[in-house]
């Protein structure tokens, strides 16, 4: 990315950011040759390195009057890789994935809600940081927070025979 260092430095903080959880954007424009192409695809390589699911469309003059065309552009490469008759659903509440342990045993809760007794393997969690509540009924209760990433499983674990009165 030879004269373009600053600008893939700014997609990859939108990248870091968009894995904790944030919503971001960004805007690519400028003359013909300037490499905004060149920057954009080594986003989605470096993007999808990092486990992010990507989609490219194109927006062309005659389709300036056709509503959505640049959103149907994007996502049909999706559309065509499900199985026939198979659901998937895209979400703006990006998840990602955490193994929870506790010594004992522990109820495990997230914003109110219970997500079992440990250990829990491959739970879903909005990404983000996110503060869970360890339950147990001789050791009360402690509460960890933790960031939750996209690029790589979390694992979220607490030794209740190691607190302090």
């Amino acid at each position: 990315m030879v004269g373009r260092e600053a600008e893939f430095t700014t997609m990859r903080r939108g990248l870091s950011a968009a894995s904790q959880g944030a919503c971001t954007c960004r805007v690519v424009s400028g003359g013909h040759g300037v490499g905004k192409t060149r920057l954009l695809q080594e986003t989605i390589d470096h993007a999808t390195a990092q486990g992010f699911v990507t989609v490219r469309a194109v927006a062309y003059p005659t389709d300036a009057n056709v509503p959505y065309s640049i959103v149907a552009d994007a996502l049909s490469p999706l559309v065509r890789r499900m199985d026939p008759g198979g659901v998937r659903t895209l979400s703006l509440n990006p998840k990602g994935t955490a193994h929870i342990n506790a010594d004992p045993w522990a109820e495990v809760w997230l914003e109110g809600a219970k997500l079992g007794d440990t250990p829990l393997a491959g739970i879903q969690v909005p990404l983000g940081t996110r503060e869970f509540v360890f339950k147990h009924p001789q050791y009360g209760e402690k509460r960890v927070t933790i960031t939750i990433r996209a690029n790589a499983p979390t694992t979220i674990a607490h030794d209740f025979t190691k607190d302090k009165d």
